[in-house]
């Protein structure tokens, strides 16, 4: 059997009435009303978060604006892996937002614990407490 036979006979198996895994649609609904109730439940919340996820988006969308007009400082040794960890960290962020809006709060919480610990080594770096070179060492 290649991938496309397994493929249509998983589809043949689960599927009714045209829609493959239709026992996932009262979770999906489910999923969709607990958003709606986070959204309306802690309204401040979500001002907070999304402003919260504009403002990280704009510093990111600056820093590599800033990249490509000006090039990267060369006093900022470091510019580029600064970057990425934020970039990643927005990526992190909003994976623990869309779990707590799809209810699964406590799976979004637990990926705050390392952005928090991120957050204490960021602020590490930028009170030159530690450094990436610091660190780097250690890894290899």
């Amino acid at each position: 059997m290649n991938v496309s036979e397994w493929q249509k006979r998983l589809e043949d198996t689960f599927s009714k009435n045209g829609v493959i895994g239709p026992r996932l649609l009262d979770i999906l609904n489910q999923e969709l009303d607990y958003g709606n109730y986070v959204v309306n439940t802690f309204h401040g919340y979500s001002v907070l978060q999304d402003c919260f996820f504009d403002f990280l988006i704009e510093s990111i969308q600056r820093a590599n604006q800033y990249i490509h007009e000006n090039g990267i400082p060369k006093e900022a040794e470091y510019y580029r892996p600064t970057l990425l960890s934020h970039i990643a960290n927005f990526r992190n962020f909003r994976a623990a937002e869309n779990l707590l809006m799809k209810g699964y709060p406590l799976d979004g919480y637990a990926l705050l614990r390392d952005l928090k610990d991120r957050s204490v080594y960021q602020s590490a770096i930028m009170h030159g407490i530690t450094s990436y070179k610091n660190r780097l060492s250690r890894v290899a």
